[in-house]
């Protein structure tokens, strides 16, 4: 059951934000990235690692934000779909862990597919830390 919620949800969410949205997920990312980078006596691997992602992210986030300022879409939601998947991540945090049945797709490869935000991505993250390392069918 949690599988259909999860990705119904992610398929939800809007790649097509306001700029005002997407201005404040780019400063969330760069606050984040600060804080991200430490000392180099502090470094370990797993820190490296979830650096080089937030900076992915951000990339990808920066390449939608250029695509919907060409498009100019706007997408009305009656129910932000953002918090029914943190509230769904809260009370069923197994549901980050499954994979789509198609292209066994997890839920952070679908948030970054989708252009999720990056509370949704770091939620998924924070449930399981190890999605960063999952593949989905087609090696990504």
């Amino acid at each position: 059951m949690a599988e259909a919620n999860i990705f119904d949800l992610l398929s939800q969410i809007s790649e097509t934000s306001t700029i005002k949205e997407e201005h404040k997920i780019e400063a969330d990312n760069r606050r984040q990235r600060k804080e991200t980078i430490l000392s180099h006596e502090e470094e370990d691997g797993q820190k490296q690692k979830i650096t080089s992602f937030l900076e992915t992210v951000a990339k990808t986030l920066t390449s939608y934000k250029k695509n919907i300022a060409k498009i100019g879409q706007r997408q009305k939601i009656c129910e932000d779909p953002t918090t029914a998947l943190l509230h769904l991540l809260k009370k069923q945090p197994d549901a980050a862990k499954k994979k789509a049945r198609y292209n066994d797709r997890t839920p952070l490869n679908w948030a970054i597919c989708k252009g999720a935000p990056l509370e949704v991505m770091a939620a998924l993250l924070e449930v399981w830390p190890h999605a960063a390392k999952q593949k989905d069918r087609y090696e990504y």
